[in-house]
C-alpha cells in the first residue's frame, strides 16, 4: 500500500512539473531569473522581497520599514508570501543576489492543487486512475492559472481544497481546521477569510449542542489567540485597524455571467479562455470575480444542480451543508449590487458601518472560489457514482479533452511564460550609475502604486537601495503616507533634499517646480532619462541634446492678461504646482500644509502692478465653522495672511509687481482638516481649500 501511495505522489509530482514548465518555461522557472517579475503586482513582489531580505531582522519579524518609508509596510501587505519570505531571509547568506522564490511557490501550488484534489476525489471513488485524471481539472482551472499570472500568493487555492478535504475526515478535524487557518495567515489573508467561513459553517452546529458549546468557545478562543500572535509577528498590526479596510466592496464583485464568461483581464490585457464561448461584457472591477468553468465545467455545473434532486449525487457533505455553503459564498461574491453582464439587476444600500466592515473582504469576487471548486468536485464524483468504472473513466477522459480544447486560447497566453512578458526596462546608463552614489530613492509626492513605480520594474529592489518611498502595498497607514508626503513637499519648497537620496518624477509640472526652486542653487543637477525626471546633488553625466531641449522647455504655463482661466488637475500641463488633488470639475483641492501655483507672464505688457484674482472655495464636506487661515508667499516673499471663511466662493486679489517673468505663489494652510478627523470617511488626506479660476487683470 505504501508503494502505491509513493507512486501516486511521484506521478502527481511529474504531472505538476510538466505543467510548471509548460506555464513558466525553463528560463523563468529558474529561481535566479527575475526578468519575468515585471508586470503589475509582480514588480512589487520582487522589490519588497529584496528590501526585506537585505534589511536587518526586526520585530515584528515581518516589518519592512524601508520599502515605503513610514507607511507601516510589512511582508503581509507587500503580498510576498510571508512564510517563504521568512524562510528564505534566514537563508540569505546562501542565496544568489537576484534570487526569487516565486517560481518555487508556483510549482508547490500546482503540486498541492493536484494532490489535494486527488485526495478528495479518491476518498469517494477509491479509483487511482479516475482520481488522478479528475485532479488535473483543478490544475488547468482558469481561476487557478489566471492568479498565477498576477497574484501568486492568491493562487494558493489548495488551501480551500484542503479545507474541504478536512471536512471529509473523521478524526483530528478541529486541529487540522485551525492549522489550515493559521497557515493561510502566513500566505494571504483573503484565503484566510474564505477558510474561516468554511470552518465556522461546519462548527456552528456546536453552538446548538449543550455538550459541545463550551468546546466551541474554547476552540474559538485558542484560535483567536494563536491567530493574533501570528498576525502580530508577521506584521498585520503595523497599520491601524481602520486602514486595513479597503475600498471597492461591490466594485470588485462576481458577475452572474462569470461562470460562462471566458473573458479575463490579466496585467491590463484581455485574455479569452474559450474557443467556443464569446467574451461577455462586465463592469471593470468584476475581473476579480472571474470564474469561467470551461465547456466541461458547465456540464459539471449542471450535474451539481442535478445532485440536489437525485439519490446518487456527487455530494461530499450532506445536502443542506452544500446548499448553505453555496449560497453563503454566492451572495458574498455578488454583494449588494447584482449584475448580469453590464446590467444592474438588484441594488440595495448598506449601512456605512456594515460597508466599512465588509471592506475587509474588498475584492468580494474571490469569494466565489469555494463554490467554483465544489462544482468540479461534485460533478466529477457524480459521474463516477452513476456509471461503472470503465464508462466513468471514458466519460471523464472525453470531458478532459473537451476542456483542454475549449481552454486552449487561455493556455496559449500562458505557455512558456508569455503572460509575464513585459518590454519596459530602464535602459539609460544613468540607472546603473545612481546606485553607486546614493542609498535612497525618493519621489516628490508619494503615492501607492504610482505610474512612476510601474515604469521601474525590479529596479528598486535589485540595486540594493536602503530606502524608498516609491512602492506598492495592498494596505498601508494612510495618515503616515500623507504626512510623509507633506514633509517632502515642505522640504522641497525650502530647497532641501536628502544628500543620500536622488529624487524622481514623471510629471512635467512637478519638474517645473523642481527647476524653479533648485535652478539657481549650487550643485543641483537635472536629468531626463527614459521619460523620468531625475534630481541629484552631483553631476553624474553630461546632458545630451534631447535632455537639454527638454530642460529648456520646462517653462511655467503662460498666463494671458484679462483671461479668466479655469484650473484643471493636469500634472503635465497646467498652472498648479505642489500640494493639490483633483476636485472633479470644480478645479483643484489643496492637500496638506503647502500648495502652490506657478505661471509666467509677458513683462512687456505688464503695468507696474497688476492684480491676480484667485477664486477660492472651501470644501463643504469639512463643515468648517471657525476661521480658516492661509499665509501667501510670492516667489518666497511673504505677502499676506487671510481668512478664507470671509472670502469663500469669492475672488481675492494678489498684487503682481511685474518685476519677474515667472511667479510661484505658495499657500500655507495653517489648519487643514481631513475627512477622517471630521469622521466623514477614512480618508486621512488633510484638505484645505479649492481654487476654481485665476485671472490676471491688466
Amino acid at each position: 500500500m505504501m508503494n502505491i501511495k509513493l507512486k501516486i505522489i511521484f506521478f502527481i509530482f511529474v504531472i505538476s512539473l510538466s505543467f510548471f514548465f509548460f506555464f513558466l518555461g525553463f528560463n523563468f522557472s529558474n529561481p535566479t531569473n527575475t526578468d519575468w517579475l515585471r508586470t503589475q503586482d509582480l514588480i512589487s513582489y520582487q522589490d519588497a522581497w529584496n528590501f526585506y531580505k537585505n534589511d536587518d531582522w526586526r520585530f515584528p519579524i515581518g516589518r519592512i520599514p524601508n520599502y515605503g518609508i513610514e507607511i507601516g509596510n510589512s511582508i503581509v501587505y507587500a503580498d510576498i508570501i510571508p512564510i517563504f519570505a521568512i524562510i528564505f531571509k534566514s537563508l540569505k547568506n546562501f542565496l544568489f543576489f537576484n534570487f526569487q522564490y516565486y517560481s518555487i511557490w508556483i510549482f508547490l501550488s500546482i503540486f498541492l492543487q493536484c494532490y489535494i484534489a486527488f485526495l478528495i476525489i479518491f476518498k469517494f471513488t477509491k479509483s487511482y486512475n479516475y482520481s488522478i485524471l479528475g485532479s488535473i481539472f483543478f490544475v488547468i482551472s482558469p481561476v487557478f492559472i489566471s492568479r498565477l499570472g498576477m497574484h501568486i500568493a492568491l493562487a494558493s487555492h489548495w488551501l480551500i481544497l484542503f479545507a474541504f478535504y478536512i471536512e471529509t475526515l473523521k478524526k483530528k478535524k478541529d486541529l487540522l481546521r485551525n492549522l489550515n487557518i493559521l497557515l493561510s495567515l502566513s500566505i494571504h489573508f483573503s484565503l484566510t477569510i474564505i477558510i474561516a467561513i468554511i470552518h465556522y459553517i461546519f462548527k456552528v452546529n456546536q453552538l446548538f449542542n449543550k455538550e459541545k458549546r463550551l468546546k466551541f468557545f474554547l476552540d474559538s478562543s485558542l484560535l483567536l489567540i494563536f491567530s493574533s500572535l501570528i498576525m502580530y509577528i508577521l506584521g498585520y498590526f503595523e497599520i491601524p485597524p481602520y486602514d486595513g479596510l479597503g475600498g471597492g466592496y461591490g466594485y470588485f464583485a462576481f458577475n452572474l455571467n462569470s461562470f460562462f464568461n471566458p473573458l479575463n483581464t490579466i496585467n491590463d490585457l484581455n485574455n479569452s479562455w474559450s474557443i467556443l464561448f464569446p467574451a461577455l461584457e462586465f463592469p471593470r472591477g468584476h475581473y476579480e470575480g472571474f470564474a469561467y468553468l470551461g465547456l466541461s465545467g458547465i456540464l459539471f455545473f449542471l450535474l451539481f444542480l442535478l445532485s440536489f434532486f437525485v439519490r446518487k449525487n456527487g455530494f461530499i457533505f450532506n445536502k443542506k451543508k452544500i446548499a448553505f455553503i453555496s449560497l453563503v459564498f454566492l451572495f458574498s461574491a455578488t454583494t449588494h449590487q447584482i449584475y448580469f453582464s453590464e446590467n444592474l439587476l438588484v441594488s440595495f444600500p448598506l449601512n456605512n458601518y456594515v460597508y466599512g466592515l465588509l471592506g475587509i473582504i474588498r475584492a468580494s469576487g474571490r469569494m466565489i472560489w469555494p463554490l467554483y471548486y465544489l462544482i468540479f468536485i461534485i460533478g466529477i464524483i457524480f459521474i463516477f457514482k452513476n456509471f461503472n468504472k470503465t464508462k466513468s473513466m471514458s466519460i471523464l477522459t472525453v470531458l478532459f479533452l473537451i476542456q483542454i480544447v475549449d481552454l486552449s486560447p487561455g493556455f496559449s497566453n500562458f505557455y512558456n511564460g508569455k503572460i509575464y512578458q513585459y518590454n519596459h526596462k530602464l535602459k539609460d546608463e544613468i540607472w546603473s550609475i545612481l546606485p553607486k552614489h546614493y542609498e535612497n530613492v525618493k519621489v516628490l509626492e508619494r503615492k501607492n502604486n504610482s505610474d512612476l513605480y510601474k515604469m521601474m520594474p525590479d529596479y528598486l529592489g535589485r540595486n540594493n537601495f536602503k530606502k524608498t518611498d516609491i512602492f506598492n502595498a495592498a494596505r498601508l497607514d494612510r495618515q503616515k503616507l500623507k504626512e510623509g508626503s507633506y514633509l517632502t513637499t515642505k522640504e522641497f519648497s525650502e530647497g532641501y533634499i536628502d544628500e543620500k537620496s536622488f529624487y524622481l518624477t514623471i510629471y512635467k509640472q512637478q519638474a517645473i517646480i523642481m527647476k524653479k526652486i533648485f535652478e539657481n542653487k549650487k550643485n543641483y543637477h537635472f536629468y531626463n532619462r527614459d521619460g523620468i525626471w531625475i534630481l541629484t546633488n552631483k553631476e553624474l553625466l553630461k546632458k545630451n541634446e534631447d535632455e537639454l531641449k527638454k530642460f529648456k522647455d520646462l517653462k511655467p504655463q503662460f498666463l494671458q492678461f484679462n483671461k479668466k482661466v479655469k484650473i484643471n488637475f493636469d500634472l503635465n500641463d497646467g498652472y498648479q504646482g505642489l500640494g493639490w488633488a483633483t476636485l472633479s470639475t470644480d478645479g483643484i483641492q489643496s492637500v496638506g500644509y503647502l500648495s502652490s501655483i506657478i505661471f509666467s507672464i509677458d513683462k512687456k505688457k505688464c503695468n507696474n502692478i497688476n492684480d491676480l484674482n484667485i477664486y477660492f472655495n472651501l470644501n463643504e464636506k469639512l463643515h468648517i465653522k471657525e476661521k480658516f487661515e492661509i499665509e501667501i508667499f510670492i516667489n518666497k516673499n511673504f505677502y499676506d495672511k487671510i481668512d478664507l471663511k470671509k472670502i469663500n466662493n469669492k475672488y481675492f486679489p494678489i498684487n503682481i509687481d511685474c518685476k519677474e517673468n515667472n511667479y510661484l505663489i505658495e499657500f500655507y494652510t495653517l489648519n487643514p482638516v481631513s475627512l477622517r478627523e471630521t469622521k466623514k470617511s477614512l480618508n486621512a488626506e488633510k484638505l484645505g481649500f479649492g481654487i476654481n479660476h485665476i485671472q490676471l487683470k491688466n
